[in-house]
């Protein structure tokens, strides 16, 4: 099933969707803007899966992650703005966030780039290669990664060995994602959490029509 973006914007303005967007979203298997170069108006098709949802650790404050997610090597920067996110969350009484993307080794961000390409390609490949390549900012690398989807379909082996060379930041250990639940643009705003990601020029963190991505200062 597919639904507008007029349509999903509502539905998010009115919060009908019990707290956060997890009974429409697969998020990890969607959408990647680590590196994020130009504006798209494409959007993910919505996927009927809640996803099951786990807390875990960091330093004593308790984060809620979708399952499968990799926290465990984030950088010391990353792991600070988490905390400080949910915390702040606890502590304005907010809607918990969740996180719904981190760490990502090259398997799991050649299958986010696979849906992404097979999304925007229409049955025309060179379509979804455009995509790729107007998103990372390493073009000549996803013009390869697209190239290999078009000649091996849905078999990633190719695009796993070209992504040994990390083409987003989520490869690095520098960015997370978070779903847009009800009140994470009031929190990211703070002027307390922003700091912690804005030097007040472009960092790489942005809200984007289904997330944020979070990209932690170095």
């Amino acid at each position: 099933m597919k639904i507008s973006r007029k349509t999903l914007n509502l539905l998010i303005e009115n919060y009908i969707f019990e707290g956060d967007l997890r009974k429409f979203y697969k998020d990890e298997d969607y959408d990647d803007y680590g590196d994020y170069s130009s504006d798209s108006d494409s959007y993910p098709e919505i996927q009927h899966d809640e996803g099951e949802l786990k807390t875990t650790n960091i330093d004593g404050v308790s984060v809620r992650t979708k399952s499968g997610v990799d926290l465990s090597t984030l950088s010391t920067k990353a792991n600070e703005l988490i905390k400080a996110i949910f915390e702040m969350a606890k502590l304005k009484g907010f809607v918990q966030p969740v996180i719904t993307s981190g760490f990502r080794g090259p398997k799991a961000q050649a299958r986010v780039m696979y849906n992404n390409w097979k999304r925007e390609s229409y049955g025309s490949g060179p379509k979804g290669t455009s995509y790729l390549v107007g998103l990372y900012k390493n073009k000549k690398l996803a013009q390869k990664i697209g190239d290999s989807f078009a000649e091996h379909g849905d078999d990633l082996t190719k695009a796993v060995e070209l992504l040994k060379t990390p083409i987003s930041n989520h490869n690095n250990n520098k960015a997370f994602d978070l779903r847009l639940t009800k009140d994470i643009d009031t929190i990211m705003e703070m002027p307390s959490i922003k700091a912690l990601y804005s030097t007040g020029t472009n960092t790489g963190t942005q809200k984007e029509s289904d997330h944020w991505h979070v990209l932690a200062l170095a």
